[in-house]
C-alpha cells in the first residue's frame, strides 16, 4: 500500500492531489470550481478518468499508486471535502 494511503490527512498528501483534481475541473470547464462545484465534480464524474490523471500526474506518489489505490484516494479526499 503507497504511503499516501497511510497517512490521508497528511498536509502534503492533500497539497498532492488537490491541485491536479482542480486542473482537470479547470480544464474541463474553463475556470477554477468553487468547493461545492469540485465536490459535486468529483462525485458525479467518471472515476476511471480521476485515477488516470492521477497516476498520469507528476506527482511520484501518485504516479507509483495502482487504479485501485488512486481510486481510495480520490474517495478520500470527497470525504475530506464533505466534512470542510
Amino acid at each position: 500500500m503507497s504511503s499516501a494511503l497511510a497517512a490521508p490527512d497528511s498536509d502534503n498528501f492533500i497539497q498532492e492531489l488537490e491541485p491536479i483534481l482542480v486542473s482537470l475541473y479547470k480544464s474541463e470547464n474553463g475556470k477554477s470550481p468553487t468547493l461545492n462545484e469540485l465536490k459535486q465534480y468529483l462525485v458525479s464524474y467518471a472515476s476511471d478518468k480521476l485515477v488516470d490523471a492521477l497516476i498520469s500526474s507528476d506527482s511520484s506518489i501518485l504516479k507509483s499508486m495502482s487504479p485501485k489505490e488512486a481510486l481510495a484516494v480520490i474517495n478520500i479526499y470527497i470525504r475530506k471535502l464533505r466534512v470542510w
